[in-house]
């Protein structure tokens, strides 16, 4: 559902606000040392424990996990679709991880696409199910590059570092919200949109305008960058109107649909449309004219 997982994004202030604790309290994470890792994760939709000597009885049985069309190793699948959408969707959990507000967590090994056949339960297993593999082909290759873009894109954006929760109220004096949600017609969302249990793409706009309390701390800050995080969980492309009026400016920092992080290239105003391609998000970013 689109609205927890938009206040997990935000930080999860539902859990930790009311006790005085930051949003440096949470751990973000797809995969951790239980379970499947994350290659496993968009690669099996059931556990694989019968190595383990006990007729697949241990490990949990519920792992979230989906096996995009195949069970399994599909190396040699004649169908490359699957393959490309697994490698889609581990870049949909990293990226989610690192552009949430949190603390983020990788488990060591998903960054080089370590797996476990499917063992979700593998801690008596020394052997290669348990193993780190440095030969990394190709594919792996870059998306070892794309994790290493994507921890630095995190570091070099600063409204994502900031330990605070987010208000979603007009700040005095740039009447510009720090937190703001959008539908794919390009307009803030409402409670119809939230409530609509079809939704599957919105709009989360970061705006440090929104954070400042003074004019003369807008000018020492660079109060004219957002950061603007589209989600299309739909199968199909999506159209989004860009937010903000003509003298918004977005470049494209990184979409999952591939693993580049594009240099110079493509800049779309606000009101233009951004084709978002099914099961995939993208970062923008926003200068003023």
């Amino acid at each position: 559902a689109a609205g927890p997982l938009a206040t997990r994004i935000a930080g999860s202030s539902d859990l930790y606000q009311a006790a005085g604790r930051n949003p440096s309290a949470g751990i973000n994470y797809a995969a951790c040392h239980d379970g499947f890792p994350l290659r496993d994760l968009v690669s099996y939709k059931r556990k694989h424990n019968e190595k383990n000597l006990e007729n697949n009885r241990d490990g949990s049985g519920e792992n979230f996990s989906w096996n995009c069309g195949a069970e399994g190793d599909t190396n040699d699948s004649p169908n490359p679709k699957i393959l490309n959408r697994r490698m889609q969707y581990r870049r949909n959990l990293l990226a989610t991880v690192i552009l949430s507000k949190g603390v983020p967590m990788i488990s060591g090994g998903d960054e080089l696409g370590r797996t476990q056949k499917g063992n979700n339960n593998a801690y008596c297993q020394d052997n290669e199910i348990s193993w780190y593999s440095w030969n990394l082909p190709a594919e792996e290759k870059r998306f070892l590059e794309f994790v290493r873009r994507l921890v630095k894109f995190r570091r070099e954006t600063p409204c994502l570092l900031r330990d605070e929760y987010f208000s979603g109220r007009a700040a005095e004096p740039t009447g510009v919200k720090d937190l703001a949600w959008f539908s794919p017609d390009g307009e803030e969302m409402t409670r119809a949109h939230w409530d609509d249990p079809d939704l599957q793409c919105l709009g989360m706009q970061i705006d440090p305008r929104g954070f400042l309390e003074s004019e003369s701390e807008a000018e020492a800050e660079n109060r004219d960058d957002a950061l603007l995080i589209l989600i299309n969980a739909a199968t199909d492309p999506i159209k989004f109107t860009l937010p903000g009026g003509a003298a918004s400016v977005w470049s494209l920092a990184f979409n999952t649909a591939d693993d580049a992080f594009p240099v110079g290239g493509d800049l779309w105003r606000g009101g233009d449309f951004y084709t978002l391609f099914g099961g995939s998000m993208a970062a923008l970013k926003r200068t003023l004219d």
